[in-house]
């Protein structure tokens, strides 16, 4: 349920818990650093997970709904 003055997600999150190799993280969380803050900013993996699963669904043949693809991001 949404809080209180926030509209509710027409597509609401999952958690999902994956294992990656470190050396493949580590070269993620380089790139998505934001150079000011020292650390990677909040939402970033989650949003470049969510690009490349998109581009992978689309070269499968199952592309995703526009409406929702639109507002996630």
């Amino acid at each position: 349920m949404a809080k209180p003055g926030r509209k509710a997600l027409l597509d609401p999150p999952v958690r999902w818990e994956l294992s990656l190799p470190s050396s493949l993280a580590a070269q993620v969380e380089v790139l998505l650093a934001d150079p000011v803050r020292g650390k990677t900013s909040y939402g970033a993996r989650t949003k470049l997970i969510t690009r490349l699963l998109r581009e992978w669904l689309r070269e499968q043949g199952a592309t995703p709904d526009k409406e929702l693809e639109e507002d996630s991001l």
